[in-house]
C-alpha cells in the first residue's frame, strides 16, 4: 500500500486546498504524493507523478544543486532554501523548499516537501533595498515619524543638513530640530496632514545640532495603512539657506539699483518685463514732462501712447537679452514736437539667466546734436561713474600718456577740483611697501599681457588724512599693441574702518564677557543658565560646569528678597509673578530692571551687587533668553555708610547754612513777587498803563529778577552741599549710570556714548556731584550734536599728578572760543540757539567741579566738535 492510501479522505480535501505545494518522496526518492497545487504549478496531473517520477527525474538539470539537501533529510536532517525553478511557461520564479524527514522505526522512510512561492516577497525586498539606496543617496533630508512625533527612519541626506546622526534622533521626539519660537509648528503642521493636506514646499525655520537656524523647505505626506489609516508622515527637507541669502541679497541689489535710478543724474528709468516702471530718475521726470505725475507701476505705454510698433520691437529685442544703442534719433512727441535722443536700452538680471526689465538711458541732445567725439567720451566715463557712489574712473592713453579721471577722484585724493592728473604726484601720496610694489608691477604687467588687477593700499592726502583705495585696472591692446590703460579707484576707507571698528567692538565684548570683576549670566526662556562668565566664577565660587544647563540663577538670590520683590510685580501686574519670572518680568515687557540684589555665595556667604538683567532677541525680535549683568556694589554700600554718618556729623552746620540761603531767597522772593503784584494791581486799576513803555519795562525788569533770584538759589544750593568729607566714587560706574539715564534722549537723537573710562578708576568726591556733572556734559553733547554726520560722545580718563583727567570729546557744533572763551562758564551766557538754554548749566557744574577741588578746560572749534578737561581728585585704591 502506498503512502497515499494511507491518507484518509479529509487529509486529502485540506491538502488539495491550501495555497502551499506539498509532496512527499520516499527513501528511494520516488513520488508517493503530491497535492493539487504541487501538481498544478508543475503543469502535471497527479498520475503522472505519484508512484511513476523519481527526483532526479522530476528535478533533472537541477538535481545536483539539490542534492546535499536531499541527502541531508535521509539522515534526518529537516532542511530549508531558496531556490529559482522555472516553471511550465518558462517563468524563473523564487521558491522557498522545505524538506521534514519521515521515519519509521527509527529510520528516515522518506521525507515531506512543503514549497512556497516567495517571488513577489524577494521582489518586494529589491524594491525596498533599491528604495533605500535612493533615500540614502539623496541630497535632500527624508525623515519619516509616527503620529505622536516619534523618529522613525532618518536618512543621509537629513544628516548633512542638520547635523545629527540618525543614531543620535531615531526614537526620539522631532521637536529636538524645531526653534523654540517655531515649537507650535510641530502640532499644527501635523493637523493639516491628518485633515488630508497636502504640505508641499513649506519654507520654514529648523534648527541644526550646532544650534544654528536655517532656512529649509519641507513636504510633508501621510503614510497610511490598507483601511486608509494615516499611521505615519514623511518629511522631505531640503536646505534653503542658500537660495535665501540669494533672494535677498536680490532683493537689496534691486533696491539700489531703483535708488541708483531714482538719484542718477540722467535721464534713467527702470522696468520690469511688462514695461511698468519701477523707477525713474528726476532729469527723467523733467525731458519727459512727467514732473508731479505717479508713474511708478504703469506702463511705459500708457506713459506715451505715440510710441510706435519700432520702438516696442527694440523693447522685445531687448527683453530677449539684446542690447540697443543710438548716438541720436528725432522723437516726435505725442503734441507734434521733436526730440533729438541719445539713448541706451539694455536688460537687467535678476541673477545670470533670468533678465528682469529693462534699463532704458536717455539724454535730450535737441541742443546738443553736434557735440564733438570728446564730448562723448567723457559722457559715458560720466554714465560709468555715476552707476555707484565714491567710485572714480580713470583713463591713460598709452600712446600720448595722458591720463584723464573723473572729478569724484579729486574728491577722493582730497585735490581741487578741475585738477588734472599727475601720476608722479599721485604716486608720491601712497605708502611705499609691499602693496605699492605690488601695484607697480601688476600695471607694468597688464601693459605687456593685457592682464587686469585688483590692489587695496593706503595713501596720505595733501590735507594729510589716510585713505584706503582699491585700485582696478585693464588694458586695451590694439594690433597686440596697448594703446589704453583704465580703470577704477574706490574709496574703501570706510568699510576699513568699520571693519576695525567691528574687531574693536568684539574685543570689548570678549573682555567684557571675561571681566574678572563682574558677574555676566545669560539663560534661556525658561531659565536655565546658558554661560557663566569668569566674573561669575569669581563672585559666587561656582564653576560655570556646575552651573551651565544645570542651576537657575534663583540658586543665587536671597529667596526673601525673591519673594517679597514678587509681590510687589504681582501687585503691579495683577497676577501672582514668582519665581524666575520675578528676575525677568520687566524684562519680557521691552524694559530693563536696575535693581539691587544680595547674591549668595557657594560658601553660603552674601554680597551686594547692582543687577541689570534685559531680554536677549533674535532678528525676529522674538525672545531667545535673559542676560543678567551684575556688579559688586560692597565698597559703594560701605561707602554710603559712611557718608551717611559724615552727613550726620556736618548736617547741623548744613541746615544753618541752607536755611540762611532759604531765608535770603525767599525774603528776596517776598519782594519781589510784592513788586510783581503791586505792578499788576497798578496795571488793573489803569489798563491805558499796560501799554505804557515804562510801566512794561518795569514789569520785564520784575520777572528777569524773579528769574535771577531762582538761579541764585540754585548756585547756593551748589556751594552750601559740598561741605563734609569727600568719599571715594567709581568714575566708570557713575558714566555707566548717566548713559542709563540719558539713554532714551541719546537713541531719539541718534547719538553714540562711548565709555572708555576704567572700570577701577575712583575719584575723591560726591556722587550726587559727579552724577551731575557727566549728566550735564552728556546732555549739552546731545543737545548741540552734529546734524551733518553721525554723532558720539567719547568719555576717558587719565591720572596725572594726582588728578583723575576725565575727557569729554564730541562732534558737535563747536563753540567759538575766540569769541566766548571768557564768559564760556558765566550765568545766563548761550552760544547756540536753543529753546531750552538757560545759561546756567556750566555756571553749576564749574561750581561743582571746584567745590570737589578740580577744574575744567576746554577746546572747541565750530563745525568739528568740543572737548572737556575735568580734573577730579585721584582716590587711589
Amino acid at each position: 500500500m502506498t503512502i497515499g492510501d494511507r491518507w484518509d479522505s479529509f487529509g486529502f480535501f485540506v491538502a488539495d486546498h491550501v495555497d502551499a505545494m506539498l509532496a512527499y518522496w520516499d527513501k528511494d526518492l520516488v513520488c508517493r504524493f503530491v497535492n493539487k497545487a504541487y501538481a498544478d504549478w508543475f503543469g502535471k496531473s497527479k498520475a503522472e507523478l505519484v508512484d511513476v517520477v523519481t527526483l532526479p527525474v522530476f528535478l533533472g538539470t537541477v538535481y545536483q544543486e539539490h542534492k546535499s539537501h536531499i541527502d541531508a533529510v535521509l539522515r534526518g536532517e529537516p532542511q530549508k532554501f531558496d531556490t529559482q525553478f522555472r516553471d511550465s511557461l518558462g517563468n524563473v520564479l523564487q521558491l522557498l523548499v522545505s524538506y521534514y524527514p519521515h521515519t519509521e522505526n527509527g529510520s528516515v522512510a522518506g521525507f515531506f516537501v512543503h514549497t512556497v512561492d516567495i517571488s513577489s516577497l524577494k521582489l518586494l525586498q529589491s524594491t525596498s533595498q533599491m528604495f533605500a539606496t535612493i533615500v540614502n543617496s539623496t541630497s535632500d533630508g527624508i525623515v519619516s515619524k509616527s503620529i505622536d512625533g516619534t523618529i522613525i527612519t532618518w536618512n543621509k541626506g537629513v544628516e548633512r543638513i542638520l547635523g545629527y546622526a540618525a543614531d543620535e534622533v531615531i526614537g526620539n521626539d522631532i521637536s529636538i530640530i524645531f526653534p523654540a519660537q517655531l515649537s507650535h509648528e510641530r502640532f499644527e503642521l501635523v493637523n493639516r496632514v491628518l485633515s488630508g493636506e497636502h504640505l508641499e514646499q513649506y519654507e520654514t525655520l529648523r534648527q541644526r545640532k550646532d544650534g544654528k537656524l536655517i532656512h529649509v523647505s519641507i513636504t510633508l505626506s501621510p503614510v497610511t495603512d490598507d483601511d486608509g489609516n494615516v499611521t505615519a508622515i514623511t518629511k522631505v527637507i531640503r536646505d534653503i539657506s542658500l537660495q535665501k541669502q540669494q533672494e535677498t541679497e536680490l532683493r537689496r541689489s534691486n533696491e539700489r539699483n531703483r535708488i541708483f535710478v531714482q538719484q542718477a543724474p540722467n535721464a534713467l528709468a527702470m522696468f520690469d518685463t511688462n514695461m511698468r516702471y519701477l523707477a525713474a530718475s528726476h532729469r527723467w521726470m523733467e525731458d519727459y514732462g512727467l514732473l508731479g505725475r505717479d508713474i511708478i507701476g504703469k506702463s511705459h505705454y500708457e506713459i506715451f501712447p505715440e510710441i510706435g510698433e519700432d520702438w516696442k520691437q527694440i523693447h522685445r529685442d531687448c527683453l530677449a537679452g539684446a542690447v540697443n544703442q543710438c548716438d541720436e534719433a528725432p522723437f516726435e512727441r505725442a503734441d507734434g514736437s521733436l526730440q533729438w535722443l541719445q539713448w541706451d536700452v539694455r536688460p537687467w538680471y535678476q541673477n545670470e539667466k533670468e533678465i528682469g526689465g529693462l534699463l532704458m538711458y536717455t539724454a535730450d541732445i535737441s541742443r546738443q546734436k553736434e557735440k564733438d567725439s570728446e564730448r562723448k567720451r567723457i559722457q559715458q566715463i560720466l554714465e560709468r561713474t555715476n552707476q555707484v557712489a565714491r567710485i572714480a574712473h580713470w583713463d591713460v592713453d598709452a600712446r600720448t600718456d595722458i591720463a584723464t579721471w573723473s572729478p569724484i577722484a579729486n574728491e577722493i585724493l582730497e585735490l581741487p577740483q578741475g585738477y588734472q592728473p599727475n601720476w608722479e604726484s599721485v604716486l608720491s601720496m601712497f605708502q611705499k611697501g609691499e602693496n605699492f610694489d605690488n601695484l607697480i608691477a601688476a600695471a607694468k604687467e597688464s601693459a605687456e599681457k593685457g592682464t587686469s588687477y585688483s590692489i587695496e593700499l593706503s595713501l596720505t592726502t595733501p590735507k594729510g588724512n589716510q585713505r584706503w583705495l582699491r585700485v582696478i585696472g585693464e588694458a586695451e591692446f590694439r594690433d597686440g599693441k596697448c594703446v589704453r590703460r583704465f580703470g577704477i579707484i574706490q574709496d574703501v576707507t570706510r568699510s576699513r574702518e568699520i571693519a576695525a571698528q567691528l574687531r574693536k567692538l568684539n574685543d570689548e565684548l570678549s573682555a567684557i564677557l571675561n571681566s574678572g570683576h563682574v558677574s555676566i549670566i545669560s539663560t534661556n526662556c525658561e531659565g536655565i543658565i546658558k554661560t557663566f562668565n569668569q566674573g561669575a566664577e569669581n563672585l559666587l565660587g561656582y564653576t560655570a560646569a556646575e552651573m551651565v544647563g544645570k542651576e537657575s540663577p534663583q540658586i543665587i538670590h536671597v529667596a526673601a528678597e525673591v519673594e517679597q520683590r514678587g509681590e510687589e510685580l504681582s501687585e503691579q501686574f495683577g497676577r501672582t509673578i514668582q519665581g524666575f519670572d520675578v528676575f525677568i518680568e520687566l524684562a519680557k515687557h521691552g524694559k530693563y530692571e536696575s535693581r539691587n540684589w544680595t547674591y549668595v555665595r557657594k560658601n553660603g556667604t552674601t554680597f551686594p551687587v547692582q543687577l541689570v538683567v534685559t531680554a536677549i532677541r533674535n532678528d525676529e525680535e522674538e525672545i531667545t533668553g535673559y542676560l543678567g549683568i551684575a556688579t559688586d556694589i560692597t565698597d559703594l554700600k560701605n561707602a554710603e555708610k559712611e557718608t551717611r554718618t559724615l552727613l550726620e556729623i556736618t548736617k547741623d552746620q548744613n541746615e544753618r547754612l541752607k536755611n540762611f540761603a532759604h531765608i535770603v531767597s525767599h525774603n528776596l522772593r517776598s519782594h519781589s513777587g510784592n513788586i510783581e503784584m503791586l505792578l499788576t494791581l497798578f496795571a488793573a486799576a489803569d489798563p491805558s498803563l499796560a501799554q505804557n513803555e515804562y510801566v512794561t519795562l518795569l514789569m520785564k525788569a520784575s520777572e528777569n529778577l524773579k528769574r535771577t533770584i531762582t538761579d541764585l538759589n540754585e548756585v547756593a544750593q551748589v556751594n552750601l552741599s559740598t561741605e563734609g568729607r569727600l568719599v571715594s566714587v567709581n568714575l566708570c560706574q557713575r558714566i555707566e549710570a548717566a548713559r542709563y539715564n540719558v539713554f532714551q534722549l541719546a537713541r531719539d537723537a541718534g547719538v553714540t556714548i562711548y565709555n572708555h573710562v576704567p572700570e577701577y578708576l575712583m575719584v575723591a568726591g560726591l556722587p550726587a556731584y559727579i552724577d551731575s556733572i557727566v549728566l550735564n556734559f552728556i546732555t549739552n553733547a546731545i543737545k548741540y550734536r552734529s546734524e551733518t554726520s553721525e554723532p558720539y560722545v567719547r568719555l576717558c580718563a587719565t591720572v596725572a599728578n594726582g588728578y583723575v583727567i576725565l575727557e569729554i570729546n564730541d562732534n558737535g557744533l563747536g563753540i567759538d572760543l575766540k569769541k566766548h572763551r571768557s564768559k564760556l562758564f558765566g550765568m545766563y551766557k548761550t552760544f547756540h540757539q536753543g529753546k531750552d538754554s538757560r545759561g546756567i548749566g556750566l555756571f553749576i557744574t564749574k561750581n561743582q567741579v571746584e567745590t570737589l577741588g578740580g577744574k575744567i578746560e576746554v577746546t572747541s572749534e565750530i563745525g568739528v566738535g568740543t572737548t572737556f578737561k575735568i580734573y577730579l581728585k585721584h582716590e587711589e585704591g
